[in-house]
């Protein structure tokens, strides 16, 4: 009869131990699993105006708590004229358009990011609304115009980067800039055409007179070779 009651306790026993067990690990696990909260955040001057809105990611686990803008942000000068607004993607990353304005309301810049939040496209303005300057990135290519207070084009470029040397084994890749850059007189005329190698001349080089006659046409440099 000893014997079976004593066999009865440690069974008892032995299932407490297991639940405690258990227990431990579900609240080990609990504490483990990432948390996630969005909280809104306002930011005000001294003057009561709104200086910049927008959600913050709060992401929590044992160890870390990261906290990245989330969503639509806005940026607003104290007068209370909006002066950013931007996109953030679950990262806290740049993510599609994203805006600044001059005090007087006129946009002065507009920046458009892809969804790996790199920077394609982006034009710049004056404080009169006109066009300053512009980028745009495309397969690989970039193109860069840039305008006189006029409207009318000061200069334009299109640059390729290209790998000559492909190293696997050592992860090194060696790269060069081949750009073509046109410059222009304020009437609109072309002034210059030149190919460049990472920023030199090399290639062929042309220069106008403002009338568009062709004063000068040759070549700089050597052409590359790896």
């Amino acid at each position: 009869m000893k014997s079976l009651l004593s066999n009865v306790f440690l069974f008892s026993l032995s299932i407490v131990i297991i639940s405690c067990s258990d227990s431990k690990k579900e609240n080990e696990s609990n504490e483990l699993k990432d948390s996630v909260s969005f909280n809104k955040f306002i930011d005000k001057f001294k003057n009561g105006n709104t200086h910049r809105t927008g959600t913050y990611k709060i992401s929590k686990n044992k160890r870390d708590t990261l906290s990245t803008k989330f969503g639509q942000w806005f940026w607003y000068y104290p007068t209370g004229q909006i002066e950013q607004s931007a996109n953030y993607n679950n990262s806290g990353r740049l993510i599609g358009q994203a805006l600044r304005y001059y005090q007087n309301g006129k946009i002065e810049l507009i920046d458009n990011y892809s969804d790996e939040s790199k920077l394609m496209e982006q034009k710049k303005y004056s404080e009169a609304g006109m066009l300053t300057s512009k980028f745009v990135e495309e397969n690989k290519i970039i193109y860069k115009e840039y305008y006189y207070s006029n409207g009318c084009i000061k200069s334009e470029s299109i640059t390729r980067t290209e790998i000559v040397d492909l190293d696997n084994e050592n992860y090194r890749v060696d790269t060069i800039t081949r750009m073509t850059k046109k410059y222009y007189y304020l009437s609109g005329v072309l002034y210059t055409r030149g190919e460049y190698i990472n920023d030199e001349n090399n290639g062929k080089y042309s220069v106008w007179d403002e009338n568009g006659d062709l004063v000068l046409d040759t070549v700089i440099g050597k052409p590359y070779t790896n």
